[in-house]
This record gives C-alpha cells, sequence and structure tokens, in this order.
C-alpha cells in the first residue's frame, strides 16, 4: 500500500476511534461513519459491504468496550499458573510489544507459574503463515499449529499433577 493510503487510512481510524469514544448512540455512529468514509473518499461511489461490516462492527458496545480495555489491572491479580502464546507474525497482537508487558503484570502479582512464549512463524490465530495478515487466515488449511497442541497440552500436563 502506498504511504499516502496508509496516511490516509490511519487518520479515518483515529477519527473514527473519537467518534466511537464520544457518540453513544451506536445509529447515531454508524451515519456518523458511513458520512466519513464517503467524504473521506475511500467508499469510491459504493460502500462496499465489507466496509459496512467494520462499521457496524465499530459502533457495537463490544468494540466500545475492546477499544477502552485496560488487561494489566487484571492481570496484576492473576494468582494461578499462566501461560501466555503469542505468535511472531500476529499483526493483531504484537508479541515483542505485549509479551514483556504482560509477563511483568504477572510477576507483579506474584504468579510464580508464568510461561510466556513468542511463537516463530504463527500469527494471531496461532497458525503457521506467510504473512501474518487476517487476510490469510482463511487460506490456510491449519486450524492451530500442532506445536502450539503440545506444547498446551505438556503444560497442562505438568501444572495439573498428571
Amino acid at each position: 500500500m502506498p504511504i499516502a493510503q496508509v496516511a490516509q487510512s490511519l487518520d479515518v481510524d483515529r477519527k473514527a476511534y473519537a467518534m466511537v469514544r464520544e457518540e453513544r448512540d451506536a445509529a447515531v455512529l454508524e451515519k456518523k461513519l458511513d458520512a466519513m468514509v464517503i467524504s473521506s473518499g475511500m467508499a469510491e461511489g459504493s460502500m462496499p459491504a465489507s466496509v459496512q461490516a467494520q462499521i457496524h462492527m465499530l459502533s457495537s458496545p463490544w468494540f466500545r468496550h475492546f477499544l477502552d480495555y485496560d488487561p494489566l489491572p487484571p492481570l496484576n491479580k492473576v494468582k494461578c499458573p499462566a501461560l501466555v502464546l503469542n505468535g511472531s507474525k500476529d499483526l493483531q497482537v504484537s508479541a515483542a510489544e505485549n509479551l514483556p508487558l504482560i509477563q511483568k503484570a504477572l510477576e507483579k502479582a506474584g504468579d510464580k507459574e508464568v510461561t510466556v512464549k513468542e511463537m516463530p512463524d504463527l500469527n494471531h490465530l496461532l497458525q503457521h503463515a506467510e504473512s501474518g495478515t487476517p487476510a490469510e487466515y482463511g487460506a490456510i488449511e491449519e486450524t492451530i499449529s500442532a506445536e502450539v497442541l503440545q506444547l498446551i497440552c505438556d503444560w497442562a500436563a505438568k501444572h495439573s499433577g498428571l
């Protein structure tokens, strides 16, 4: 994607997120988001179904919660063994940014049994991936990598006393 298009997309995202935070009426929010996308020129005549689906998702109560949710306070309270896995090609939740924060929060809680692992070449769904983009998900036949399944089984057995 050309840099100018990336910049425009980021600008639209920032404006959309600000609208989500400000407008509490979902129907009004959807209309405002529709108008913003049309005025940005990103719809190019007609609104694609994928854009309409994104607008609907942005106006949902779940997304409003998701946008401002901070997982660190609950993680600071975890007192049980924890296994945290993140794919190195996860473009939705960056392993490099998130795993150290998660580990620190769990350790701060006093959790002594923390296993945090970045899984090489795996995407957000813990599948082997070329690029990690969500567009790739449907083309990957693997549901979840065999390495992840084995790691989960081994970890669970070790921590369940079996």
